[in-house]
């Protein structure tokens, strides 16, 4: 969450770097401050979304950061350690949407859908992010939510 001073607030289990504090501690009763040791220190968020052990913070710039766990490669920043425990940004700009599921997430960057991670577990996982569709090619409105 964002508490009154815009910080962004973490709770819960956290041994996989889910709550982006920068250590794998749990924090169960009171608040952790994420991305102290990142650049979203500073940040204003637009959206916050929670997977399977592993966040994605969408800012008012449009940048995506994600902190987690990564064995799906559902962080989508091009890491290939196992998790993270301090936000990094995908390379994903002028972002309008996010959402995270177990495994994977997603992202509406100028009107097209992106996704990374693995939907599918038979499927290979994308290590970053990858174009899913353009509704602009059908003829309709551009997708603007998940």
């Amino acid at each position: 969450g964002v508490n009154s001073a815009k910080s962004l607030l973490g709770w819960g289990e956290g041994s996989l770097g889910q709550l982006g504090t920068g250590n794998l501690l749990s924090s169960q009763a009171v608040p952790a401050v994420a991305g102290v040791r990142g650049n979203l220190k500073s940040a204003s968020y637009k959206d916050i979304q929670a997977g399977d052990s592993f966040s994605m913070v969408l800012t008012e710039d449009g940048t995506v950061w994600t902190f987690g766990m990564n064995e799906a490669r559902q962080l989508g920043n091009g890491v290939t350690e196992d998790f993270k425990g301090i936000p990094i940004p995908t390379f994903l700009r002028q972002v309008t949407a996010i959402c995270a599921g177990e495994k994977f997430a997603a992202a509406i960057m100028q009107g097209s859908l992106y996704q990374w991670g693995t939907v599918i577990p038979q499927l290979p996982s994308n290590l970053i992010p990858v174009f899913i569709g353009n509704s602009f090619v059908r003829g309709i409105m551009p997708i603007t939510s998940l």
